[in-house]
Protein backbone atom coordinates (compact mmCIF):
# COMPACT_ATOMS: atom_id res chain seq x y z
CA UNK A 1 0.00 0.00 0.00
CA UNK A 2 2.37 2.93 -0.71
CA UNK A 3 0.26 5.90 -0.84
CA UNK A 4 3.18 8.95 -0.94
CA UNK A 5 6.43 9.38 -3.25
CA UNK A 6 9.52 9.19 -1.64
CA UNK A 7 11.00 11.71 -0.29
CA UNK A 8 12.32 14.62 -2.25
CA UNK A 9 15.85 15.01 -0.88
CA UNK A 10 16.93 11.43 -1.71
CA UNK A 11 17.28 8.06 -0.91
CA UNK A 12 16.59 7.28 2.68
CA UNK A 13 18.31 5.12 5.26
CA UNK A 14 17.68 1.61 4.60
CA UNK A 15 16.74 2.24 0.36
CA UNK A 16 19.83 0.91 -0.65
CA UNK A 17 19.35 -2.42 1.27
CA UNK A 18 15.76 -2.85 0.70
CA UNK A 19 16.74 -2.34 -3.04
CA UNK A 20 19.59 -4.79 -3.75
CA UNK A 21 17.19 -7.52 -1.88
CA UNK A 22 14.87 -7.16 -4.28
CA UNK A 23 17.51 -6.60 -7.38
CA UNK A 24 18.07 -10.18 -6.32
CA UNK A 25 15.37 -11.19 -8.50
CA UNK A 26 14.71 -11.45 -11.76
CA UNK A 27 10.98 -11.27 -11.69
CA UNK A 28 10.52 -8.79 -9.08
CA UNK A 29 6.88 -8.64 -8.69
CA UNK A 30 4.33 -6.32 -6.76
CA UNK A 31 0.87 -6.38 -5.43
CA UNK A 32 -0.55 -2.57 -6.36
CA UNK A 33 -2.83 -2.53 -3.10
CA UNK A 34 -4.08 0.89 -4.03
CA UNK A 35 -5.70 2.76 -7.30
CA UNK A 36 -3.38 5.41 -9.14
CA UNK A 37 -4.83 8.84 -10.02
CA UNK A 38 -4.96 12.31 -8.85
CA UNK A 39 -8.99 11.73 -6.72
CA UNK A 40 -10.04 12.16 -10.39
CA UNK A 41 -13.21 9.82 -9.92
CA UNK A 42 -15.41 10.01 -6.76
CA UNK A 43 -15.47 6.92 -4.46
CA UNK A 44 -17.39 3.96 -5.17
CA UNK A 45 -20.19 3.54 -2.40
CA UNK A 46 -18.38 0.49 -1.68
CA UNK A 47 -14.50 -0.25 -1.00
CA UNK A 48 -12.27 -2.63 0.14
CA UNK A 49 -11.52 -1.33 3.55
CA UNK A 50 -10.93 2.21 3.08
CA UNK A 51 -10.71 4.28 -0.31
CA UNK A 52 -7.05 4.04 -1.08
CA UNK A 53 -5.70 6.39 -3.84
CA UNK A 54 -1.97 7.24 -4.68
CA UNK A 55 -0.62 10.00 -6.97
CA UNK A 56 1.20 8.47 -10.40
CA UNK A 57 4.47 9.32 -9.05
CA UNK A 58 4.69 6.16 -6.82
CA UNK A 59 5.11 3.88 -9.59
CA UNK A 60 8.44 5.79 -10.49
CA UNK A 61 9.08 4.87 -6.87
CA UNK A 62 8.22 1.27 -7.25
CA UNK A 63 10.96 1.41 -10.12
CA UNK A 64 13.35 2.74 -8.04
CA UNK A 65 12.98 -0.45 -5.70
CA UNK A 66 13.44 -2.52 -8.42
CA UNK A 67 9.69 -3.23 -9.13
CA UNK A 68 9.27 -4.48 -13.18
CA UNK A 69 5.82 -6.59 -12.68
CA UNK A 70 2.26 -5.72 -10.53
CA UNK A 71 -0.92 -7.33 -10.18
CA UNK A 72 -3.48 -5.16 -9.82
CA UNK A 73 -5.81 -7.60 -8.81
CA UNK A 74 -7.03 -7.27 -5.12
CA UNK A 75 -9.97 -5.55 -2.89
CA UNK A 76 -9.19 -2.00 -3.71
CA UNK A 77 -9.11 -1.78 -7.32
CA UNK A 78 -12.27 -0.59 -7.86
CA UNK A 79 -12.17 1.93 -4.21
CA UNK A 80 -13.07 5.01 -7.01
CA UNK A 81 -14.98 3.24 -8.78
CA UNK A 82 -14.76 2.18 -12.57
CA UNK A 83 -13.90 5.19 -14.00
CA UNK A 84 -11.33 5.34 -10.95
CA UNK A 85 -10.01 1.54 -12.29
CA UNK A 86 -9.31 2.90 -15.19
CA UNK A 87 -7.80 5.77 -14.35
CA UNK A 88 -5.39 3.62 -12.97
CA UNK A 89 -5.02 1.38 -15.71
CA UNK A 90 -4.49 4.60 -18.54
CA UNK A 91 -1.49 5.69 -15.51
CA UNK A 92 0.35 2.31 -15.33
CA UNK A 93 -0.03 1.93 -19.20
CA UNK A 94 1.37 5.39 -19.34
CA UNK A 95 4.35 4.40 -17.21
CA UNK A 96 5.07 1.20 -19.11
CA UNK A 97 4.98 -1.09 -16.29
CA UNK A 98 3.73 -4.64 -17.25
CA UNK A 99 0.59 -5.64 -15.34
CA UNK A 100 -2.44 -7.86 -15.05
CA UNK A 101 -5.58 -8.29 -12.88
CA UNK A 102 -7.90 -6.22 -14.12
CA UNK A 103 -9.16 -4.27 -17.31
CA UNK A 104 -11.35 -3.22 -19.19
CA UNK A 105 -13.43 -6.23 -20.02
CA UNK A 106 -13.20 -9.43 -18.42
CA UNK A 107 -10.43 -11.17 -21.19
CA UNK A 108 -8.95 -8.19 -20.25
CA UNK A 109 -8.43 -8.29 -16.82
CA UNK A 110 -7.14 -12.32 -17.18
CA UNK A 111 -4.97 -11.42 -20.20
CA UNK A 112 -1.18 -13.06 -18.94
CA UNK A 113 1.33 -10.74 -18.78
CA UNK A 114 5.02 -10.91 -19.19
CA UNK A 115 8.34 -9.74 -18.71
CA UNK A 116 11.73 -10.61 -20.75
CA UNK A 117 14.98 -10.76 -18.90
CA UNK A 118 18.77 -12.20 -19.54
CA UNK A 119 17.29 -15.26 -17.18
CA UNK A 120 14.05 -15.81 -19.63
CA UNK A 121 10.60 -14.93 -20.27
CA UNK A 122 8.06 -14.61 -16.89
CA UNK A 123 4.42 -14.78 -17.37
CA UNK A 124 2.22 -13.30 -14.49
CA UNK A 125 -1.55 -14.36 -14.12
CA UNK A 126 -3.37 -12.50 -11.29
CA UNK A 127 -7.09 -13.04 -9.88
CA UNK A 128 -8.17 -11.98 -6.27
CA UNK A 129 -11.42 -13.92 -4.37
CA UNK A 130 -11.91 -10.98 -2.27
CA UNK A 131 -14.17 -7.96 -3.90
CA UNK A 132 -17.68 -6.74 -4.02
CA UNK A 133 -20.05 -8.32 -6.54
CA UNK A 134 -19.79 -5.23 -8.53
CA UNK A 135 -16.16 -5.04 -8.86
CA UNK A 136 -16.21 -8.61 -10.90
CA UNK A 137 -15.12 -7.35 -14.67
CA UNK A 138 -18.03 -8.11 -17.11
CA UNK A 139 -17.43 -9.82 -20.78
CA UNK A 140 -17.80 -8.31 -24.06
CA UNK A 141 -19.74 -9.51 -26.42
CA UNK A 142 -21.18 -8.72 -29.90
CA UNK A 143 -24.07 -6.81 -28.41
CA UNK A 144 -22.53 -5.26 -24.89
CA UNK A 145 -19.47 -3.75 -24.29
CA UNK A 146 -17.24 -5.19 -21.60
CA UNK A 147 -17.43 -3.75 -17.84
CA UNK A 148 -13.89 -2.78 -16.28
CA UNK A 149 -13.04 -4.77 -12.97
CA UNK A 150 -10.75 -7.21 -11.60
CA UNK A 151 -10.37 -10.68 -12.41
CA UNK A 152 -12.28 -12.49 -9.99
CA UNK A 153 -12.53 -16.47 -8.39
CA UNK A 154 -16.25 -16.21 -7.44
CA UNK A 155 -17.04 -18.75 -4.58
CA UNK A 156 -20.17 -20.75 -4.76
CA UNK A 157 -21.30 -21.30 -1.02
CA UNK A 158 -24.09 -23.73 0.12
CA UNK A 159 -25.56 -24.79 3.45
CA UNK A 160 -27.20 -27.82 4.27
CA UNK A 161 -29.39 -28.77 7.52
CA UNK A 162 -31.18 -31.91 9.06
CA UNK A 163 -34.97 -31.64 7.96
CA UNK A 164 -36.06 -30.67 11.50
CA UNK A 165 -33.75 -27.48 11.45
CA UNK A 166 -35.11 -26.72 7.74
CA UNK A 167 -38.65 -27.12 9.19
CA UNK A 168 -37.90 -24.76 11.71
CA UNK A 169 -35.84 -22.53 9.13
CA UNK A 170 -38.96 -22.31 7.26
CA UNK A 171 -41.21 -21.21 10.16
CA UNK A 172 -38.99 -18.93 10.97
CA UNK A 173 -38.91 -17.20 7.27
CA UNK A 174 -42.58 -17.07 7.27
CA UNK A 175 -42.95 -15.66 10.51
CA UNK A 176 -40.87 -12.88 9.55
CA UNK A 177 -41.94 -12.45 5.92
CA UNK A 178 -38.38 -12.67 4.68
CA UNK A 179 -38.83 -14.12 1.72
CA UNK A 180 -42.02 -12.60 0.45
CA UNK A 181 -40.58 -10.52 -2.34
CA UNK A 182 -38.59 -14.20 -3.68
CA UNK A 183 -41.88 -15.71 -3.79
CA UNK A 184 -44.02 -13.33 -5.49
CA UNK A 185 -41.27 -13.06 -8.73
CA UNK A 186 -40.54 -16.73 -8.28
CA UNK A 187 -44.38 -17.27 -9.15
CA UNK A 188 -43.96 -15.01 -11.90
CA UNK A 189 -40.99 -17.21 -13.28
CA UNK A 190 -38.31 -14.86 -12.63
CA UNK A 191 -36.75 -16.94 -10.36
CA UNK A 192 -36.17 -20.67 -10.82
CA UNK A 193 -38.76 -23.13 -8.89
CA UNK A 194 -37.05 -24.46 -5.77
CA UNK A 195 -36.23 -28.02 -6.00
CA UNK A 196 -36.95 -30.66 -3.06
CA UNK A 197 -35.40 -30.40 0.02
CA UNK A 198 -34.47 -26.65 -0.52
CA UNK A 199 -35.54 -23.66 1.46
CA UNK A 200 -34.35 -20.02 1.03
CA UNK A 201 -34.07 -17.86 3.87
CA UNK A 202 -33.26 -14.09 2.63
CA UNK A 203 -30.64 -14.12 0.13
CA UNK A 204 -29.11 -18.02 1.90
CA UNK A 205 -30.46 -20.93 0.16
CA UNK A 206 -30.27 -24.38 2.46
CA UNK A 207 -30.55 -27.90 1.49
CA UNK A 208 -32.10 -30.86 3.39
CA UNK A 209 -28.95 -32.78 4.57
CA UNK A 210 -28.03 -35.59 7.21
CA UNK A 211 -26.49 -33.04 9.68
CA UNK A 212 -25.44 -29.13 9.35
CA UNK A 213 -22.91 -28.49 7.21
CA UNK A 214 -21.32 -25.67 5.08
CA UNK A 215 -19.37 -26.63 1.74
CA UNK A 216 -17.27 -23.81 -0.75
CA UNK A 217 -16.64 -24.45 -3.89
CA UNK A 218 -14.76 -22.34 -7.12
CA UNK A 219 -16.84 -20.80 -9.64
CA UNK A 220 -16.46 -23.57 -12.16
CA UNK A 221 -16.18 -20.76 -15.13
CA UNK A 222 -13.59 -18.79 -13.55
CA UNK A 223 -11.35 -21.75 -12.44
CA UNK A 224 -12.13 -22.41 -16.60
CA UNK A 225 -10.85 -18.81 -17.36
CA UNK A 226 -7.87 -18.96 -14.72
CA UNK A 227 -6.14 -22.16 -16.16
CA UNK A 228 -7.35 -21.61 -19.79
CA UNK A 229 -5.07 -18.66 -19.20
CA UNK A 230 -2.09 -20.79 -18.02
CA UNK A 231 -2.35 -23.18 -20.89
CA UNK A 232 -2.72 -20.43 -23.16
CA UNK A 233 0.69 -18.17 -21.68
CA UNK A 234 3.30 -20.59 -24.21
CA UNK A 235 1.01 -19.47 -27.05
CA UNK A 236 0.35 -15.57 -26.08
CA UNK A 237 2.95 -12.43 -26.67
CA UNK A 238 2.65 -9.46 -24.26
CA UNK A 239 0.67 -6.89 -26.20
CA UNK A 240 3.58 -4.46 -26.70
CA UNK A 241 6.51 -6.98 -27.22
CA UNK A 242 7.62 -9.03 -30.51
CA UNK A 243 9.90 -11.26 -28.08
CA UNK A 244 8.98 -15.11 -28.72
CA UNK A 245 8.89 -17.78 -25.71
CA UNK A 246 11.96 -18.96 -24.51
Amino acid sequence: MITRRLPIDGDYDGFDAVREFIMQGAFRFSNLETTIHNFESCGGAQSGGSWLCSPPGVLEDMRKFGINIISTANNHALDYSYNGLLRTIQYIENADIPFTGTGRNLADASRPAYIDTVSGRYTLIACTMTFNPEDMAGAQSANLPGRPGVNGIRANKKYYLPQADLLQLKRIADSLHINDYDEIIRAEGYLPALKPGEQPFGKLMFEEAAQAAITVSVNAADMKRITDAIAATRFTRWRQSACTNR
